[in-house]
């Protein structure tokens, strides 16, 4: 959890998202970040 924590929840998706594109050979042509701030 501390790695985790470190890493930041940001970047812990975006290598994650990495590794499926990169595992199943997905096409990216297009980049795009949808990112929503909430309070609540």
């Amino acid at each position: 959890m501390d790695d985790i924590y470190q890493l930041g929840f940001t970047n812990l998706f975006i290598e994650l998202g990495l590794l499926v594109i990169k595992k199943f050979k997905i096409e990216t042509l297009y980049a795009h970040l949808d990112s929503i701030i909430s309070s609540t």
